[in-house]
């Protein structure tokens, strides 16, 4: 029989049972290979087209050779083996076929992202086995592919393996109407994903209403999230719908939700029970029937250890819990992020900018991004304010070095004198408070508003100071604005050219 147009399956086993076995049943559907070990199957996985790997649990009769671990770990050498093919091939489908029915193997199966079948339920119905490949194969390959796809015209980069098993998990948490949960720290990318699921589960004119727990006022939280009606309070002039029965008919997406306080958490809790609303100051419950999506940078299984967010909440909500990797773990995608933001600078639009060196590229993607894409984001976009035509490796280590200047001088009595935008403090409060919500654009202009302060207003010393040239100190005007303080020496003095010397 001709095979090579069959989806060829490579079985992992010591024994020959099973390929055999397979051959039998599914021969005229899939084209098998069998090899005894891991060393045997790596050949086998770089130079052909695999579809999907039959994986055996017990080794003990293979060559000590073939085997990753010791002769005497040699029962359980198919996990190893299941460790080695998810580092090294992330993206083949893996089934266990064991001829032991065992919870916990089957657990740790699925924990590294492979189904397992006892060989008893395979022997007596092959088309268990054959059913169990088909959904392997169709959740993979081109399948896998359509569903990147989707993402990417929705403007998310997805090239490294993290983020694609994080998307392919949302995209299944997509159908039903259980709750979604993100975690992933600051930055992420967690209120852009939340909007992509809501896109990618039907109508588009569903409504999606979306809100920062975190940014909200302690006292007002409660009319926010719960409306109000009209003489509720002082003030309370007209009913206010409240953001929750606001997406009554789409999705809900509550960012930061471990910030919500405690009576908060229970009258949330009847809401999602009983899927109504009774506003501040009224006394019948409303329809609030929506999808709730929530993302947290908290450690949020802690706080329910904690007792500062309930146990019954979190087991609410979390249903279809999803980690997002931070930057670091993805640095394959900082290219294609970094061309992204670079597109949608003002800079690029008016055709001063038109992309990044190779070099500057490499320094990016070697930087620690602790404060993850909106960090990226902000480097890229003050990079190309002070850009010529390609951004170079010197523009993005230029404002590099300005932030780490204006970390040491941020102790200083400078720093006390001229405070930066919100979210930028003296360095007593702690690295957190001064960086945690600034981005790179915004430590830019407050390292410009203490140059401008420091020098009076006159930008040929501001340039001097700074070490930058004349013409982007003029840039930095324009994009930042700032003008001498009064009486400053520069009311006084001509400003020279940015182009001829004084």
């Amino acid at each position: 029989m001709d095979t090579t147009d069959q989806p060829l399956v490579l079985v992992i086993d010591d024994r020959e049972d099973l390929s055999r076995f397979c051959e039998r049943s599914l021969g005229h559907a899939y084209a098998f290979r069998r090899v005894g070990g891991a060393r045997a199957a790596a050949p086998v996985l770089r130079g052909e087209d695999v579809a999907a790997v039959l994986l055996d649990r017990d080794f003990s009769h293979a060559d000590p050779a073939d085997l990753l671990g010791p002769k005497e770990d040699a029962r359980d050498e198919g996990l190893a083996i299941l460790r080695w093919l998810r580092r090294e091939w992330p993206r083949v489908p893996v089934l266990m076929v064991t001829g032991y029915r065992d919870l916990q193997v089957a657990l740790q199966a699925a924990d590294l992202g492979a189904d397992f079948l006892a060989w008893e339920d395979v022997s007596a119905d092959p088309a268990v086995l054959e059913a169990r490949l088909r959904r392997a194969l169709e959740c993979s390959g081109e399948q896998e592919g359509a569903v990147l796809a989707r993402f990417r015209e929705l403007g998310i980069v997805a090239e490294s393996p993290p983020i694609t098993r994080a998307l392919l998990a949302l995209h299944r948490a997509i159908p039903g109407r259980a709750p979604i949960l993100l975690l992933g720290e600051t930055g992420t990318g967690k209120d852009t994903l939340a909007y992509a699921a809501h896109a990618l589960m039907g109508d588009p004119l569903r409504p999606y209403v979306g809100v920062n727990v975190a940014s909200l006022n302690p006292g007002i939280i409660e009319n926010e999230l719960f409306g109000h009606v009209k003489g509720a309070y002082t003030g309370a002039d007209r009913d206010s719908l409240g953001t929750i029965r606001s997406a009554h008919g789409g999705t809900l997406f509550l960012n930061e939700v471990g910030d919500l306080s405690a009576d908060i958490q229970v009258k949330l809790l009847t809401v999602l029970e009983r899927n109504e609303v009774v506003p501040i100051g009224g006394v019948r419950a409303e329809p609030a029937e929506f999808r709730l999506v929530t993302a947290t940078s908290r450690e949020l299984h802690a706080a329910v250890e904690g007792g500062t967010f309930r146990r019954d909440l979190y087991h609410r909500i979390a249903w279809h819990t999803i980690a997002i990797p931070p930057l670091r773990e993805r640095r394959e995608d900082i290219p294609a992020l970094a061309q992204a933001f670079l597109r949608a600078t003002p800079q690029h639009r008016q055709g001063v900018v038109f992309g990044i060196a190779r070099e500057a590229m490499e320094y990016l993607v070697g930087l620690p991004w602790e404060g993850n894409i909106r960090e990226l984001r902000g480097l890229v976009e003050a990079a190309c304010a002070g850009a010529r035509h390609v951004v170079t490796v010197g523009d993005v280590r230029e404002i590099v070095r300005r932030h780490e200047s204006l970390l040491a001088e941020s102790g200083g009595a400078a720093a006390a004198q001229a405070p930066g935008p919100a979210g930028v403090g003296p360095r007593g409060c702690g690295e957190e408070e001064i960086f945690g919500h600034a981005s790179y654009d915004q430590l830019t202009a407050a390292y410009f508003e203490y140059l401008m302060r420091r020098t009076g207003g006159r930008l040929s010393e501001v340039a001097d100071l700074a070490d930058i040239a004349k013409t982007t100190a003029y840039e930095w005007r324009k994009r930042y604005g700032g003008e001498p303080p009064s009486g400053g020496r520069a009311e006084n003095r001509r400003e020279p050219h940015p182009d001829r010397d004084e």
